[in-house]
């Protein structure tokens, strides 16, 4: 089954913010906008009613994919693999993901390969939210929003549900396997404020980062 494309902004937000790239900019520089991510998601909501997506929401989530998404640490990935290959459903060529954070994977070559399933979204605002998360980009000493394009049309997914606690309305799974070929790496600033707790303290402590765009097709 092929998930019909999502395009969140086919319809303009702010009348400038019009593709893919401008809305991870203006994510990354505008976490307290909720106007934001209240556009985002009512453009899902509808979006998401196209019928394939319809089908995927009516689609029981097994116990291993619960534990993935609300006790991550605990979760069976491999199983996890299983079912996501198992579903089968793949997404439109075009379809644009995001995700926050440095990916844990090996660099040295391009394109890499995802070893484990990598949870995405199709709402750069949550995948900030992410990649700032625990001082995450605060320790890593960078700050990366990988932005994914879809090119490969067999690379299966798993779209948990709408309306579930903590889905965003937005939250794709990719398959281990997956091949990540990179396109460009875009210093969206060269000064951007993270921050993070360190032991024995009880205020986050503040410093600057390079945030990074970093765009992928998933071939």
């Amino acid at each position: 089954m092929v998930l019909e494309l999502v395009d969140v902004f086919s319809t303009p937000y702010k009348e400038d913010i019009t593709d893919y790239l401008k809305a991870a900019s203006y994510a990354i520089h505008n976490c307290s906008d909720n106007g934001f991510n209240n556009f985002i998601e009512q453009q899902l909501k509808q979006q998401r009613r196209q019928p394939n997506w319809k089908t995927a929401d009516q689609i029981k989530m097994s116990n291993a994919l619960q534990t993935y998404q609300q006790k991550y640490a605990q979760s069976d990935k491999a199983q996890v693999d299983v079912e996501i290959k198992n579903f089968g459903m793949t997404m439109t060529p075009g379809q644009i993901l995001y995700h926050g954070g440095v990916l844990n994977v090996d660099m040295s070559t391009n394109p890499i390969v995802l070893t484990e399933p990598l949870s995405t979204t199709i709402n750069p605002k949550i995948a900030v939210g992410e990649a700032i998360h625990k001082g995450k980009a605060y320790f890593s000493g960078v700050f990366h929003l990988n932005v994914m394009k879809v090119v490969n049309p067999n690379v299966r997914v798993y779209p948990f549900k709408a309306n579930r606690r903590m889905s965003y309305e937005a939250e794709v799974l990719l398959e281990a396997g997956v091949r990540l070929k990179k396109i460009r790496d875009l210093i969206d600033d060269s000064n951007y404020k993270v921050y993070g707790l360190l032991p024995g303290r009880t205020c986050p402590d503040e410093k600057t980062v390079e945030a990074h765009i970093i765009e992928w097709e998933i071939v």
